[in-house]
């Protein structure tokens, strides 16, 4: 362990920042010299293999572009689990067109009332326990 200048095993705050400046220099040095290596050895490829660099550089440009992450294939099936989700409730609402019976729909309607009235008053509870 260092000692300060107080001969105490506290550091101050101006050895603390040189060190962290030290540190952080040097991190930037070693950052420099390994791009500095790697445009070196890039370089070195081009000269050697000249055709095959830029089919490896096409080929890695091509490969980004027929990932299968792209942001429009993710909006693709997107839409397309939206789509068929609407159908399915576009289906169960012609069902119950069909099959219209006007007690079992009422008795439908109340208990949906109920459970969003149960819902809303878990929220409004929720709320208030959360402030107390």
């Amino acid at each position: 362990s260092r000692k300060s200048k107080n001969n105490n095993n506290a550091w101050s705050y101006e050895e603390h920042a040189a060190r962290l400046s030290k540190r952080v220099e040097k991190q930037k040095q070693d950052q420099d010299q390994d791009q500095q290596q790697q445009l070196e050895t890039e370089q070195q490829d081009e000269v050697k293999n000249g055709e095959t660099s830029k089919k490896r550089k096409r080929g890695y440009e091509r490969s980004i572009h027929l990932s299968h992450d792209s942001y429009e294939k993710k909006e693709e099936s997107k839409l397309r689990l939206h789509i068929s989700k609407i159908k399915r409730e576009i289906q169960s609402l012609r069902n119950r067109l069909t099959k219209w019976d006007e007690v079992e729909e009422l008795s439908s309607y109340r208990k949906k009332l109920a459970e969003e009235e149960k819902k809303r008053k878990e929220l409004e509870d929720k709320k208030i326990r959360r402030f107390r």
